[in-house]
């Protein structure tokens, strides 16, 4: 099924954004939601919320921006290439994304919340140091958001506890098949 856009979802911390980079590779784009949050948190404040409760305070503006964003990159690219958009974990920016009349492939990578929360610390580059419960917290805001009925409409769902080369079959797998 060729596609235009491959949505990659999922909770903090599973390898979204590896999932998408490696999807990405070659002849298609990516869009980081999460990356764009950030600047957009650093434009805006400079106070103490995590990216999830700037992005929960400012959804709906944000939506409307990364969707701005992801028409503008989709305008840019030339036509042959599918643009992967990494971090969509709300259900109105999925459905916003449909509507954009494009064919859309939906990835959901999970993850154990153990390997999870020991991803957070082994990677955190922001210096954030959430408890588990925080962490937890953070997961219920973006069930809130929908993250479980996109997981449910996924058109495939990656496990992402084991090895790199294990996840890098799986996605060439999905590559081979969707692009």
């Amino acid at each position: 099924m060729p596609c235009d856009i491959i949505v990659v979802s999922g909770l903090d911390r599973v390898g979204k954004s590896t999932v998408g980079k490696l999807l990405a590779l070659n002849e298609t784009y990516f869009f980081e939601c999460g990356e764009y949050v950030r600047q957009q948190k650093v434009i805006d404040t400079f106070g103490n919320t995590s990216v999830s409760e700037y992005y929960d305070t400012n959804m709906k503006r944000l939506n409307r921006e990364i969707i701005e964003q992801i028409i503008l990159k989709m305008e840019l690219m030339a036509e042959k290439h599918s643009l992967v958009v990494i971090g969509v974990r709300s259900t109105n920016l999925l459905e916003s994304i449909f509507k954009l009349s494009v064919n859309v492939y939906v990835v959901y990578v999970q993850c154990d919340f153990n390997e999870r929360y020991s991803r957070y610390f082994s990677g955190n580059k922001y210096k954030l140091c959430y408890s588990k419960r925080q962490f937890e917290e953070n997961d219920k805001l973006q069930h809130a958001w929908g993250i479980d009925k996109i997981k449910s409409i996924a058109n495939v769902i990656i496990p992402n506890n084991s090895s790199h080369e294990e996840l890098l079959n799986l996605v060439k797998n999905i590559k081979a098949s969707v692009c």
